[in-house]
């Protein structure tokens, strides 16, 4: 019996050293990755890539209207 397991994700380092955190599916095949970058107003958030290296999206840590500390997730 072969034992399964859910995706995952796991910190590593990209062909240029910087910090990445990858995504592998139950297969542990890669099936994208995130990287912190910052926008355009220099503001940081975490960018996230499929397999060809395109944007799908992004996170940043706001403030809501009650002065909570939120994560907003933003399409590409």
């Amino acid at each position: 019996m072969s034992k399964s397991h859910n995706s995952y994700s796991k910190q590593e380092t990209d062909g240029w050293g910087d910090p990445v955190t990858r995504h592998y599916d139950g297969n542990d095949r890669q099936v994208g990755y995130s990287k912190q970058e910052t926008d355009g107003w220099g503001d940081p958030v975490t960018r996230h890539y499929d397999m060809d290296h395109d944007q799908t999206g992004y996170t940043k840590q706001e403030t809501d209207g009650w002065g909570n500390s939120v994560t907003r997730h933003y399409s590409k």
